[in-house]
Parts: structure tokens; sequence; C-alpha cells
């Protein structure tokens, strides 16, 4: 889920995004994602959360309208996950293992300049060497963007 300085209806209790277009991203020429593209406000503001899994090599972009602070907490998630922003087409951010909000601790927002965000199964960054600096790709074309694919 995004918190990206918008605001949002709230989300209803179990509520989830329909499944999205995908698209694919690579990252750093060896780690290939398909990936459900969230566009909107709303896409955004749901993310993955209410979902039940993300299958290997399944994740979620998140296009915002250029770069910014972008903010990411894992309300309603039921799974941990390993979260890329990114920035003119490179990783400038990575949190690893990002556990699901529990109604027992505070909130963790973790927030970058980017202007999209990835979200993977948690220890994917880990197995496929992912690091800060990393080149990426959406849709088999030039960096990415906002707008990439629309």
């Amino acid at each position: 889920m995004t918190l990206a300085g918008f605001a949002c209806a709230p989300a209803l209790a179990g509520e989830a995004n329909p499944p999205l277009p995908r698209t694919t991203v690579v990252i750093a020429g060896r780690a290939r994602v398909s990936a459900e593209v969230a566009r909107t406000d709303r896409e955004r503001e749901l993310g993955l959360s209410n979902r039940p899994s993300l299958g290997p090599g399944e994740g979620m972009l998140f296009l915002f309208g250029g770069v910014g602070p972008a903010s990411i907490w894992m309300k309603d998630m039921r799974f941990p996950l390993d979260i890329l922003w990114i920035r003119e087409g490179r990783i400038v951010m990575i949190r690893e293992r990002a556990n699901p909000l529990r109604p027992d601790r505070p909130p963790e927002i973790s927030t970058a300049e980017a202007d999209s965000v990835l979200e993977v199964p948690a220890g994917f960054a880990a197995a496929r060497g992912l690091s800060v600096g990393d080149a990426v790709r959406v849709g088999g074309g030039g960096p990415s963007a906002p707008g990439v694919n629309r």
C-alpha cells in the first residue's frame, strides 16, 4: 500500500484490487518480474492489500506522475514483501522483508524519492543479488518511467 502525498478514500475492510494489467520488469539484466501495474491513486492505495499471496516472479509496480516522495506501509497485508524504490531507471532504496502491519505495533512507513516502486515476494532481492544502483527496465524497453506501457 502506498501513501504518496495524495488523498484517497479509505479502503473498505477486506477490499482488494482486481487483477491489474501486467508488464515485465527486468532488474540488472538478470531478475525478471511479471508485475501488475498500479497507475491510479486508488490502485496505488489498495496495492497488494488483502491479497492472499504473491507468486514467485510476480510483483506490483506502482507508477507515480514523476519523481517525488513515495511512501509505503504494510496496512492490510497478509505476507511480507521486498520493496524497491526506483528513480529514473535505477534502484534507489530497497527494504527487504517488510512485514505486514500488526495491531500491537506502530506502523512502519518507508519513504524514498522515486518515480516508481516495485513490490516483490520477500527474499526476492537477496536471492537475486539486487542492490541500490541496479538498472531497471520496464516492458522490455527503456528505463523505468511513469507512464511506461500505458
